[in-house]
């Protein structure tokens, strides 16, 4: 089962993304990266293209698995969330990315949309959902801690410090 194309929050409505919308998502997803910083790549200049066109998906995924939906307050778009039904269980959710346009960070919405994707993911029986976040992102870290992401099933990156070496955990929480 995947998430429904229109399910809302109390402020926010999230929607399947309509391929007008590509453009300006790719723009939210470009200002308000930090990638460079965290795990030195530059944002892909056509992630959200190739996330509506092919999917984001992990090994061996289906297209048919995978949900990429926009987030607007009334008609303004606000971000986007890229989620992968079934990996690596099939009750597991893995959230690949969240993203909130700069305008909209410290407002409380990255909370209402975890709070109610918990809800809808409860709803389909799903058990948990899994993120991956940059040791250097230090302000998801904090984010995702703080909304019950609290298991670490896994650290990955370079074995050894330096200013250019990266790494990051993947966080789990139970629903």
């Amino acid at each position: 089962m995947l998430l429904k194309p229109i399910w809302q929050t109390e402020k926010l409505l999230i929607t399947d993304i309509a391929l007008e919308e590509i453009h300006d998502l790719q723009h939210l997803y470009e200002t308000s990266s930090n990638l460079l910083h965290w795990d030195g790549r530059e944002p892909d200049p056509a992630y959200v293209n190739q996330c509506y066109h092919v999917g984001d998906l992990p090994p061996d995924g289906l297209k048919e698995n995978y949900k990429l939906q926009a987030i607007k307050r009334g008609k303004e778009l606000v971000g986007f969330i890229s989620l992968y039904h079934g990996y690596p269980h099939a009750d597991t959710a893995y959230l690949s990315f969240l993203c909130m346009g700069n305008h909209f960070k410290g407002r409380g919405y990255g909370r209402e949309v975890v709070q109610q994707l918990v809800s809808e993911l409860q709803a389909l029986h799903f058990k948990e959902i899994r993120i991956n976040v940059s040791l250097k992102n230090w302000q998801a870290l904090r984010f995702w801690i703080q909304n019950g992401f609290t298991k670490l099933n896994g650290m990955y990156g370079d074995r050894e410090y330096s200013k250019e070496a990266t790494g990051s955990l993947e966080l789990c929480r139970s629903i």
